[in-house]
């Protein structure tokens, strides 16, 4: 699992949970981007449908369960936090 580090100014928290997506409840990764309003930008390792959740994830989340507030695909697909970050800096 990768490192969380914080962003400076605008207090935003990178970081990488475990969790799981489909109806099969599939093992993954979620990169997350926290506000610190928290709203958090997010996610599934591999892929490259970001999504914003209203609310801070926690490990263990199912994508699945998230009720979206916003969501965009990416030209690219994002597997580490610098590329969620990149994708998010739109």
């Amino acid at each position: 699992m990768k490192e969380t580090y914080t962003e400076s100014p605008n207090q935003i928290t990178l970081k990488t949970i475990s969790g799981t997506y489909g109806c099969l409840r599939i093992p993954c990764n979620v990169l997350t981007k926290e506000h610190k309003s928290g709203e958090t930008w997010y996610v599934v390792e591999g892929s490259v449908n970001v999504n914003l959740s209203p609310h801070p994830l926690e490990t263990g989340v199912d994508v699945e369960e998230i009720k979206d507030a916003d969501g965009f695909t990416w030209n690219k697909v994002i597997d580490t936090l610098d590329e969620l970050q990149e994708a998010c800096a739109f």
